[in-house]
């Protein structure tokens, strides 16, 4: 039974839901096709994190982005380029964090088309208090 679901979009008459599984959980994708009144069973995207965030970007991108509390902890996402049927590879956009005490990532789009992650963690910079810190990145 997932326990934290994440930000609902719509995108192309379909309405989307990410979660955990658990705690510390697999994420989960669920979908509506029917602006919400029922939605699909939750299904394993095979990949863990919390708390998930979905953004769509300007050219139909569907990006997760998730904090990662296991070894080499930090912020990560996954692409979808096709409305979040599959999801490319993790890319880590950052693997410093001192501990687990790290996430809730939102990913936007600025002017200039790029994406930026925001999220908190403590790093070597921060003297062990987190702080918020962002990421700046292009997709490929």
């Amino acid at each position: 039974m997932p326990s934290f679901w994440g930000l609902m979009f719509l995108h192309q008459g379909e309405l989307y839901m990410l979660s955990t599984s658990t705690e510390y959980g697999d994420l989960l994708i669920g979908r509506s096709t029917d602006g919400g009144k029922t939605f699909s069973p939750a299904e394993p995207t095979g990949w863990g994190g919390m708390p998930p965030h979905l953004y769509v970007t300007r050219r139909g991108e569907v990006i997760a982005s998730y904090g990662y509390r296991e070894c080499d902890m930090g912020v990560r996402v996954r692409i979808s380029r096709d409305n979040g049927n599959t999801w490319s590879e993790e890319f880590i956009l950052r693997g410093d964090g001192l501990d687990w005490d790290l996430g809730y990532p939102t990913t936007t789009e600025n002017a200039r088309g790029e994406l930026v992650t925001v999220y908190y963690m403590k790093d070597k910079n921060s003297r062990f208090e987190n702080r918020i810190c962002y990421t700046v990145w292009t997709l490929e």
